[in-house]
């Protein structure tokens, strides 16, 4: 009887082992990592929605407002031509809750409030700003310098956010 040493081997070595598994874990790693990104990106969207709905509402309210301040008495747009109008032509009522012409919203910076100046429930991670601007702004022909036309700027940001949702639209004194 003779043992003959078969020289075909059968299964793995030690090291094609080590080689496996490292590679798989390479891949696994890289697999969860991508699953990792895209629930973080799929918040995103949910966010800014939400951002550019509560800049909308903020555009829509400061719109709706009357160009000079209704309480100071000036005939508005006529008493209203020097810039800057903020001082000329609009107040600085105190209290959201009594603002009552685009210019009492300049500056404005502010987790959002309803329109009785209440927080918002579920909002507070969100900041809104502001920004009324009459300098150098133009629209059809219309000059803001001579208090004919503002921009109004709303700002919405969420520290989720790569940067803030921003909405603009025009007032024009009429």
């Amino acid at each position: 009887m003779s043992f003959e040493q078969d020289t075909r081997q059968v299964g793995f070595t030690l090291i094609e082992l080590i080689v496996a598994l490292v590679v798989l874990g390479v891949g696994v790693s890289g697999f969860l990592l991508l699953i990792n990104q895209a629930t973080r990106d799929s918040v995103d969207p949910l966010i800014r929605n939400q951002a550019n709905a509560v800049a909308q509402s903020y555009l829509e309210e400061i719109l709706l407002q009357s160009f000079c301040d209704p309480d100071n008495g000036m005939d508005c747009p006529t008493d209203c031509t020097s810039s800057p109008c903020s001082s000329n032509c609009g107040g600085n009522d105190p209290g959201r809750a009594n603002y009552d012409d685009v210019f009492d919203y300049a500056g404005l910076n502010q987790a959002p409030r309803d329109r009785n100046d209440s927080p918002i429930t579920g909002l507070g991670d969100y900041t809104v700003s502001v920004g009324i601007q009459d300098n150098g702004v133009g629209l059809a022909g219309l000059n803001g310098s001579s208090c004919q036309v503002v921009r109004v700027d709303v700002n919405v940001a969420h520290p989720v956010l790569s940067g803030p949702v921003t909405l603009s639209g025009f007032k024009v004194n009429y």
